[in-house]
């Protein structure tokens, strides 16, 4: 193939080889492009593509290589086929580790006179320094995001296939460069390129919407002119991606999400339109627009955008990676905000707060006690309004509120109440506000959270009553909360408790001493499950659970209460909960209880349910009054609560007792 004849035909129409493609020529991936991105099943049909070959002579079509011209004669742009293109390359430079042929690496990896050679493959800019030093150089370099990832494990699925001695590599290299046939298209003019970029971005193996509007901007700046910003969004958008890494946001869905919740803050606070982010910004800007001036605001206001992007991806790793923010962050209210992250971070759910999180810590560097404040308010707000059971029938129901004042707090920062009258009306009420924005959206959250979840609210959210049929072991939120309940009874203790016990799964423990915290019956599910024509609403209360430092291949037994309490204070593990050694007194009360209240002389089965029931009563006294202390609003005073008592109850249908009633 020589350069002229793919110049003046935008189409070779017969199959070309991969060797007549590549020969005296060099390809760049752009920018606008994703980073690598094939795993392990595309690897396999590739392989599979590969050996069907081995008896057979013809060419086989492999697919379809779109490219651009540039102004030098022998370099290419890549528009469509990066992915089959780089991973070929990465075949063919393992497969020259074990040939040593000096003709692949002149052909495929790199030529030119000495000291002057350049490679053939120059992929994107995200992804270019990590694959030079691990494919090109044969360097061990450390995989920082997802492409790296990618790249690195094909890197090993070749080397896994050559070392298997009945594997021909030197058959293996001639089928890939001689019998593998391409379609090689080159459209000629901008809007050709346009659709072709439209076309590949909305086809193939799904692209991220954050992927999605990276290639778009970085397209929107190409063809405008804007050399400068599109550099800018490259070495921002490494930074993000790395910022992401760190917060374990790698799947499309995670990206997706992280870019919603940006959208909201950034653009617009309709929730419709932050599902399609992409399509969104590209009815914003349009690449074509012919007057200078919408162009230039245009361009600034994607540059603002993709600078807050990364600065929420730095924030987001401060919230969802364990050490990032005491590793990064040395400036005042380190502690009382690294405290109130780890806190967030261990809640199950989180979605409704989180672009009132972004919002918040974009004032981290200039307002570092007002977002303290504001990130232990966006905790209690979430426990108590999405998290708690019974509050909202869904994790995401009012979320427009949440959203608004997102926008407002990030939007609205020279707000002032000297600017207004000395009353202003919030959302549930005339309220006198002094301050800033923070005050403000502090008093609707305020607000929201009392509407919503009351203290008897918060109270009915941790009992049954007599016709309800939940069952706490089913709560979402049940190990936070006997994480936080243990945190309290530690210090209470001078010791200490790491909450983060609570993110490990059951699969990731493997030793002794790497424990899992399991969720256990006080009273156990199949305990006298033929005495009862039921599940008896004791199993199911909230009183009845304790969480347990548990080794993976423990079984507990479905003993009677006293034996199943001191079966769980066997040493099981190495993590030590003051909630389960209580339970020895508890149960003394109890027993004396009923002996003395309850008149109890022949252990029968409503004996163990009596037991159990004041051990719920006990528990869960001791629960809500923690809970009302530990997730009461700043200045809220939650003491209508006096007890939980079954046996002396002031309501046919509640068991808890509140002052005033």
């Amino acid at each position: 193939m020589t350069t002229s004849t793919a110049t003046n035909q935008k189409v070779r129409t017969e199959l070309v080889s991969f060797k007549e493609i590549i020969s005296n020529h060099f390809f760049k991936i752009p920018d606008y492009q994703r980073g690598y991105s094939w795993e392990n099943r595309q690897l396999e049909d590739l392989k599979k593509d590969i050996e069907n070959l081995y008896t057979k002579e013809y060419r086989h079509f492999t697919g379809t290589i779109v490219a651009t011209e540039t102004e030098d004669d022998n370099l290419f742009h890549i528009v469509d086929g990066q992915q089959r293109l780089t991973t070929l390359i990465i075949l063919l430079s393992e497969a020259n580790k074990i040939l040593n042929d000096k003709t692949i690496e002149q052909t495929y990896i790199k030529r030119g006179d000495f000291g002057r050679e350049k490679y053939v493959l120059e992929t994107n800019e995200e992804t270019k320094d990590f694959f030079k030093s691990q494919i090109l150089k044969s360097q061990e370099s450390t995989a920082k995001i997802k492409s790296h990832l990618r790249v690195k494990d094909a890197q090993t699925f070749f080397k896994k296939w050559f070392s298997n001695k009945e594997v021909d590599v030197k058959k293996v290299v001639n089928i890939v460069t001689q019998q593998f046939g391409f379609i090689f298209f080159t459209p000629q003019d901008s809007k050709e390129i346009g659709i072709m970029f439209e076309v590949i971005n909305n086809r193939g193996k799904d692209l991220s919407e954050l992927e999605k509007i990276k290639n778009f901007f970085i397209y929107y700046m190409s063809i405008n002119g804007y050399e400068g910003l599109k550099e800018e969004i490259n070495n921002t958008w490494s930074e993000l991606l790395i910022n992401l890494s760190n917060a374990h946001v790698h799947s499309n869905s995670d990206e997706n999400s992280f870019l919603r919740n940006c959208y909201l803050v950034f653009f617009d606070i309709n929730k419709t339109k932050s599902w399609h982010v992409y399509e969104q910004l590209k009815l914003r800007f349009n690449p074509e627009e012919n007057d200078k001036k919408a162009l230039e605001d245009n361009a600034r206001k994607i540059n603002d955008f993709i600078f807050f992007l990364k600065k929420a991806s730095l924030h987001y790793s401060y919230l969802f990676s364990k050490n990032e923010f005491n590793k990064t962050y040395h400036r005042d209210f380190k502690n009382e905000i690294s405290q109130t992250l780890i806190q967030i971070r261990c809640q199950p759910t989180k979605a409704s707060i989180m672009p009132l999180f972004i919002a918040t810590m974009s004032y981290l560097d200039e307002q570092p006690e007002n977002t303290a404040k504001m990130l232990q308010l966006l905790e209690i707000v979430n426990f108590r309004v999405y998290l708690l059971p019974k509050i909202t029938s869904r994790a995401d129901s009012m979320q427009g509120d949440m959203f608004k004042w997102a926008y407002w707090l990030y939007h609205d920062r020279n707000w002032h109440s000297s600017n207004f009258e000395d009353f202003f009306y919030t959302q549930y009420g005339q309220l006198k506000i002094e301050g800033g924005i923070f005050d403000r959206i502090s008093l609707d959250i305020i607000g929201f959270t009392k509407h919503n979840c009351s203290e008897k609210k918060l109270i009915q959210s941790l009992t049954i009553d007599e016709d309800e049929a939940d069952d706490y072991y089913h709560w979402k939120g049940i190990r936070y909360f006997l994480a936080s309940f243990e945190e309290y009874k530690q210090d209470e203790k001078q010791q200490t408790f790491d909450i983060h016990n609570i993110l490990k799964q059951r699969a990731d423990v493997t030793v002794k001493n790497n424990d899992f915290l399991s969720l256990e019956h006080i009273w156990a599910a199949n305990n006298k499950s033929n005495d009862f024509e039921y599940y008896p609403k004791e199993k199911r209360r909230l009183g009845n659970f304790v969480l347990l430092g548990l080794s993976k291949n423990i079984q507990l037994s479905d003993n009677d209460i006293p034996h199943k309490i001191e079966e769980l204070n066997n040493d099981y593990g190495y993590i030590s909960l003051r909630q389960v050694a209580d339970l020895n007194e508890i149960l003394k009360k109890a027993t004396l209880f009923l002996e003395n209240e309850r008149n109890w002389k022949v252990k029968k089965k409503n004996y163990y349910k009596e037991l159990s029931t004041f051990i719920n009563d006990k528990r869960e006294t001791e629960m809500i009054t923690f809970a009302l202390k530990r997730w009461a609003l700043p200045n809220e005073k939650l003491e209508n609560f006096i007890k939980v008592d079954s046996f002396d109850r002031q309501d046919v249908n509640e068991s808890f007792i509140l002052k005033n009633r």
